[in-house]
């Protein structure tokens, strides 16, 4: 059943619709920007809820509206307006001495996408809090998904066995032959890398075999990197925009141990007593969390040509650790990820090669499907806060929360200043401000970085300039006009 009641609390809180529900008023008809919607929330794995008769600009308050015209008209527009078809469920409830219409909008089957809306051709997803327009490179995101992806089977016509590591090549043969009964008896190397599709059958080196055993895949693949940065940790001389910028390259099995490395040195800690009765550290970013999300994300990352000019991005705050890579879950649902642990690989050679490759505490690819249970085991089951994971079609992230007691608060100038107490900001506001970094942002970037639309985006730094969070340099509209966050 839909709960109504929940729901709009976290609008209000957020003062904000989120990335599965969007608030309308509809008191004036059938919204403008309806067939966008449907288009957004059709494209978006689980698809997503609209809500008639909630007035955003007036903090979320009822209004009335013409429930049954409202149906009809919006029946029609699932109906014609975009292409293919959307399929849609109505639920009503009382809220507030009003009745709320409840747009259901099922996820389109990935065959059929994108949806599009029929009088621009124009395809959506859903941001954090809007609908934005796919490009053409975006597009090609959700097309490329309609058959099994073979992009890491792919030959690298110009490069040779001498670009292959030979000592991941060792250590790769080894346990390939001890792990498979089946590669156990093939005597020839050459045999067991081109059977596992490390080479190809000419012995050029593939996509998946330099990204995992390469000296140096960056130099076909610039950006199959993780890069990486911090905020400043308290006590920074005043100033300091960035606590820690880092790039990490290599072979696939060399980036998670060294990405491993650098979060461990922004990773705070506490001591607590087990059950046994033993005193024990406790992470606020466990390492064998972090190694399963680093591992997922550069293995099940998207690989097609469109995602080429996209990095691992992997953004540490002073309350969160955030890893997004470019590619959606493939074949499943965030919801069926955590509860009936499925697996489906983008990448099905890249997956099998790592299934024989080991870094300082195990492999890369583990057992199938046992990543997210070890993910809730470090985090859930030693009293942390659960992990987050959302699926934007084109991208993917996944979020650890540090615990209360190992947040930070942002430190106060010991300066007079008019504002004393810090200011409170939502998590809307919050994804602003991560995206800012300590960098001047023009809009156009800002919203790509934070998938907002502009008018949601504008409406959130408004909000931080008046909480004196942000300054913006140059006048408003103007194309030129930056943003950052206040010194």
């Amino acid at each position: 059943m839909f709960d109504v009641t929940s729901m709009v609390r976290r609008l209000r809180a957020e003062n904000s619709d989120s990335q599965s529900v969007e608030a309308k008023s509809a008191a004036g008809g059938v919204p403008s920007s309806i067939a966008t919607t449907l288009s957004a929330f059709a494209n978006m794995p689980g698809g997503g809820d609209i809500v008639l008769g909630l007035d955003e600009r007036s903090g979320f308050a009822v209004v009335p509206i013409d429930i049954s015209a409202l149906k009809k008209a919006i029946a029609s527009i699932a109906r014609q307006a975009v292409k293919p078809p959307v399929t849609i469920e109505f639920a009503e409830a009382d809220f507030e001495g009003e009745r709320l219409l409840i747009i259901q909008v099922s996820e389109m089957s990935t065959s059929a996408k994108p949806c599009v809306v029929k009088r621009t051709g124009r395809a959506y997803l859903r941001s954090w809090d809007g609908d934005f327009e796919l490009s053409e490179v975006e597009l090609q995101g959700l097309l490329v998904n309609r058959t099994q992806p073979r992009f890491d089977t792919r030959p690298i016509d110009t490069a040779t066995r001498d670009d292959l590591q030979p000592d991941l090549m060792a250590d790769y043969l080894l346990t390939a032959r001890l792990t498979d009964r089946g590669l156990a008896r093939l005597a020839d190397d050459e045999l067991v890398l081109r059977k596992t599709g490390v080479v190809t059958v000419a012995g050029t080196p593939s996509v998946a075999g330099l990204l995992a055993l390469g000296e140096y895949p960056q130099e076909w693949f610039p950006n199959y990197v993780i890069q990486a940065a911090a905020s400043p940790e308290p006590g920074s001389p005043a100033g300091t925009r960035v606590g820690d910028i880092a790039r990490f390259s290599g072979p696939l099995p060399q980036m998670i141990d060294d990405a491993l490395i650098w979060v461990a040195t922004h990773s705070r800690h506490r001591i607590v007593d087990s059950a046994d009765g033993r005193v024990r550290d406790q992470f606020d970013f466990p390492p064998s969390a972090v190694r399963e999300l680093l591992s997922n994300a550069l293995v099940h990352r998207d690989l097609a040509e469109w995602s080429w000019s996209r990095a691992i991005e992997l953004r540490i705050t002073d309350t969160e650790l955030r890893l997004t890579n470019p590619g959606g879950l493939y074949g499943l649902t965030v919801a069926r990820l955590l509860t009936n642990q499925l697996t489906s690989a983008r990448n099905l050679t890249l997956t099998r090669i790592c299934q024989y490759i080991k870094l300082r505490d195990g492999r890369v690819v583990e057992a199938l499907a046992t990543g997210i249970p070890k993910i809730l085991e470090a985090t859930v089951g030693d009293g942390l806060p659960a992990p987050r994971f959302f699926d934007q079609a084109i991208s993917f992230t996944a979020i650890l929360t540090r615990p209360a007691g190992l947040a930070t608060t942002p430190q106060v100038s010991a300066a007079p200043r008019e504002q004393t107490t810090i200011p409170v900001v939502t998590g809307a506001e919050r994804r602003v401000l991560d995206a800012l970094g300590w960098k001047a942002h023009t809009l156009v970037p800002l919203a790509s970085a934070t998938l907002m639309s502009p008018q949601t985006l504008r409406k959130h730094l408004r909000n931080l300039r008046s909480k004196g969070l942000v300054e913006m340099d140059g006048g408003s509209g103007q194309r030129k006009t930056t943003y950052r966050q206040t010194p």
